[in-house]
């Protein structure tokens, strides 16, 4: 009996300019660091639970509080606050955040990317809609190339390491 495929990510790629983005300023501007660490909570539940989280949100601020512990969360309408700030700036979706889902277009282009060869069920709350049950293209400025079309084997160049080096010094004595 086949074993249930896996529903959220093991991982999520942060990018390295993620501090220069306006919305994590205007965040940090707003709430410090502490502000960032629960976003960052937030966004590892979505992305364990796949490209959305649907959860009261009074339950998850409880969690994040645990998390975090109270001795930095005093109360957790704090929580609740830094929750609807990212949805205010744009970083969750505020239409579903008022529906207690928690997503955003952002989130679900690197879901997408993450799962690009995985065949994943994205029509509940899905909100890039060019990318809606699309079959493993990855999208470029320049032109959508397909993973299957470009798939290169490893075992198609069989060099090792001393034939590299045997094949540099014969092309050198060669030259000479």
């Amino acid at each position: 009996m086949p074993r249930q495929p896996k529903k959220g990510l093991a991982y999520f790629p942060k990018d390295v300019d993620y501090y220069d983005d306006d919305k994590i300023i205007d965040l940090l501007m707003e709430y410090g660091p502490l502000g960032q660490t629960i976003y960052d909570v937030v966004l590892c539940y979505v992305y364990k639970n796949g490209y959305y989280l649907e959860l009261p949100l009074d339950k998850l601020a409880t969690l994040i509080v645990r998390i975090v512990g109270n001795r930095w969360i005093k109360e957790k309408n704090l929580v609740l606050q830094v929750i609807h700030y990212c949805a205010e700036i744009g970083l969750f979706d505020k239409d579903l955040l008022s529906q207690n889902v928690i997503t955003s277009a952002g989130i679900q282009h690197r879901y997408s990317e993450v799962t690009v060869r995985n065949k994943v069920n994205k029509e509940k709350y899905w909100l890039l809609e060019n990318e809606k049950n699309s079959t493993a293209v990855i999208s470029t400025t320049l032109s959508p190339i397909s993973v299957t079309e470009t798939a290169i084997s490893a075992t198609e160049i069989d060099i090792t390491a001393t034939e590299m080096q045997q094949r540099k010094e014969k092309e050198s004595k060669l030259k000479k």
